[in-house]
């Protein structure tokens, strides 16, 4: 599809806890065939360890904030929460369409 992917850019923000992570990674193993074809796969980052919901707040306040990673600024950007979290972002990658949690869909069930 011209422009991107036809149904957007997924995604996957891991924890830094892979006991975390094994939901989401069954998800997308479970759903591979759909993802490859409408989101050409997935890309997996990991924000670093220091990264929180709070983090945020903290860059603003710190005298010296700690140098964010390539995957923290991907997280910050799009206001992510918690970790894992599967992000998918329009074809032309400029907005976030949709954002899920496999710990929050949990606690919700």
């Amino acid at each position: 599809a011209a422009g991107g992917p036809p149904a957007g850019f997924l995604v996957a923000l891991l924890a830094a806890d892979e006991a975390a992570n094994a939901p989401l990674l069954r998800l997308l193993s479970e759903a591979r065939a759909v993802v490859d074809e409408r989101c050409w796969g997935v890309s997996a980052l990991q924000p670093s360890a220091m990264f929180t919901s709070s983090w945020r707040a903290g860059l603003s306040s710190e005298p010296e904030p700690p140098q964010p990673s390539h995957s923290d600024l991907v997280a910050l950007e799009y206001g992510v929460e918690a970790l894992p979290c599967l992000l998918l972002l329009a074809p032309d990658g400029q907005r976030c369409l949709a954002m899920a949690s496999p710990l929050e869909a949990a606690a919700a069930g």
